[in-house]
């Protein structure tokens, strides 16, 4: 090998390896950031468990007792409404179409998805009976927000795919 051609190809394997180190270290980043978001119990899809962390310890603990207690009750529905949308997707990706079978799965999927969240619901409303005014203002908050999802400014100002352009 010719000098030049062993520098030429020491600069690329140099800048192979700093592309390769930056990757490696990206990520490690972005891991240790994920591992971050799913520890703490404000960053959980559902206001209802969001709202947990603005809730005096006092309380904090029997509020995620009694939603932990509520969720493990209603996981049968759960999993029956991922089923009947995951039906719902087969059927509308079938050949023959049969859209009276994806409204039916769907149909199915809504209503354990509402009887699900009514039950979560009455649960706080049962717990919130013995809270203080300022306690039940923190969970009634919850209420306002949207379910699951982005949340904060990039989710504000991230356009909606959906949505035509004009």
């Amino acid at each position: 090998m010719t000098p030049r051609t062993l520098t030429i190809a020491l600069v690329a394997s140099l800048t192979l390896n700093v592309f390769v180190i930056a990757a490696v270290g990206g990520a490690a980043v972005m891991r240790h950031r994920v591992i971050e978001e799913r520890g703490r119990p404000g960053k959980m899809g559902n206001p209802l468990m969001r709202v947990a962390e603005r809730l005096p310890a006092e309380v904090r603990g029997r509020y995620i007792a009694r939603l932990r207690q509520e969720g493990a009750a209603v996981r049968p529905r759960m999993k029956a409404a991922r089923a009947a949308r995951a039906e719902a997707a087969k059927a509308l990706a079938a050949d023959p179409y049969d859209p009276v079978a994806v409204t039916a799965a769907l149909d199915r999927a809504r209503s354990e998805e509402a009887a699900t969240r009514a039950t979560l619901e009455n649960a706080v409303v049962d717990f919130a009976r013995d809270l203080k005014p300022a306690e039940r203002a923190v969970i009634a908050q919850a209420l306002r927000e949207p379910h699951g999802g982005r949340r904060g400014k990039r989710a504000e100002q991230k356009p909606d795919a959906l949505t035509p352009k004009d």
